[in-house]
């Protein structure tokens, strides 16, 4: 009979991690592999004695044993310890030998562990750091942000998990120099719960991942009011059945390095087109229509919008009766300092898209215009920020018409 137990240690808890191995087999249940989680076969109680090291070499994404791991276990057999399984960087070795000595001396087990969690650290920081530069600076820039609750929570949590990341690595540091000098001593380090500074480590990494938690299910919360949850839920199933199906078949390193490349591209792909899908589809459409001071019917069609507690994004089609078109972009936002930013890039994009600007009088207490043929009107108005686009200068006498058409309860 064999029973499979999903259960979850760190590095840091070598110690720990052969501890329960060995009281799972004074219940009588034996460690045979990794599949899913640790397999257990029934058998007789015995006192096993087990060992679990971290192997250096190997790699994070592997699900058995690699050639390097295989070399390794030969050395290990030798000195009386047989290599029972692998997974990552663990290995786990069961007592053959009475007189089998420690598979590492004190000093090396320590430098190979914090070795470890320092490279795994320092990859997702940069990672992470990645990812705030992409979200900061690859979507039109910061400003952007302020228009999404979800980003600006998803930015915020990246943010953190890089603070908690550095203090993560100067406490690896000061663990390595203290187990380092614990040998010197002739003591060894016990890696787990027994010793207060390695069990205050691994509580800080549980207290970092339910940060990320909290993170994580705050973008989703809002994420379902902004209309971006589906595509998010997707990644995350496919995720989830990735990791499922990996840690049952167990494939090669190279078989993963094939599949991440090809599964990569793929996802990019589906992921470019899906989301041209979704913003060619959930554009809302009012089709609304108004009547102006002169009689005038117009239409109205809301092309996009986006919006936080700090600020709102809307960007209208409107349609005049003899074919004219105005399209307008409005900005609305409480904070005065966030207002000059917005007012500040959108001139600068304006300017060098149709040139100088020219005062316009009769529009809002700030209006400028630019260009001859394809006009761009820049308006401070009533606490907003209007830029209407026209296909040419408005004329004089139609400037009250533009500024009935901006005083139209867009949006509300």
């Amino acid at each position: 009979m064999k029973k499979q137990v999903r259960k979850h240690f760190s590095y840091t808890q070598c110690d720990d991690f052969a501890a329960y191995l060995q009281e799972m087999s004074r219940k009588g249940f034996h460690f045979t592999e990794w599949k899913g989680g640790l397999v257990f076969e029934k058998g007789e109680p015995e006192d096993v004695t087990y060992q679990v090291e971290v192997f250096a070499d190997g790699e994070e994404m592997d699900q058995r044993p690699s050639q390097d791991t295989e070399e390794y276990q030969d050395y290990c057999a030798a000195a009386g310890w047989k290599f029972l399984d692998g997974k990552a960087r663990f290995c786990i070795f069961r007592k053959e030998a009475e007189d089998a000595p420690d598979i590492l001396a004190p000093e090396e087990r320590i430098r190979n562990i914090c070795s470890v969690e320092r490279k795994l650290e320092m990859r997702w920081i940069r990672l992470l750091f990645l990812f705030l530069l992409l979200g900061v600076f690859g979507g039109g820039g910061p400003l952007t942000l302020v228009f999404s609750n979800a980003a600006m929570v998803v930015e915020t949590g990246f943010a953190i998990q890089i603070l908690l990341g550095a203090v993560r690595i100067l406490w690896i540091r000061k663990g390595q120099k203290r187990g380092e000098a614990e040998s010197l001593c002739g003591e060894k380090s016990y890696l787990g719960k027994r010793d207060p500074f390695w069990r205050g480590y691994n509580i800080f990494n549980r207290i970092r991942e339910f940060t990320a938690l909290v993170f994580l299910a705050g973008y989703f919360i809002l994420a379902i009011e902004e209309d971006e949850i589906f595509i998010s839920a997707v990644l995350l199933v496919v995720f989830f059945l990735v990791s499922w199906g990996m840690e049952y078949l167990r494939p090669s390193r190279e078989t993963i390095y094939t599949l991440a490349v090809l599964g990569a591209g793929f996802l990019w792909v589906c992921l470019i087109a899906f989301g041209a899908f979704l913003n060619e589809n959930r554009r809302p459409d009012s089709g609304e229509r108004a009547v102006l001071a002169d009689g005038q019917e117009i239409g109205i069609s809301q092309i996009r919008e986006d919006s936080s507690f700090l600020a709102s994004d809307r960007e209208y089609k409107i349609s005049t009766e003899e074919g004219e078109t105005v399209r307008i972009q409005i900005y609305e936002t409480e904070q005065g300092w966030l207002a000059g930013q917005l007012w500040e890039k959108q001139e600068k994009e304006e300017e060098e898209l149709y040139g100088s600007a020219a005062r316009e009088e009769g529009l809002g207490e700030s209006a400028w215009r630019r260009g001859e043929k394809a006009v761009c009107y820049s308006i401070k108005m009533d606490g907003k920020l209007f830029f209407a686009g026209t296909e040419e200068a408005v004329p004089g006498e139609k400037i009250p018409l533009l500024r009935e058409l901006l005083n139209l309860p867009l949006g509300r």
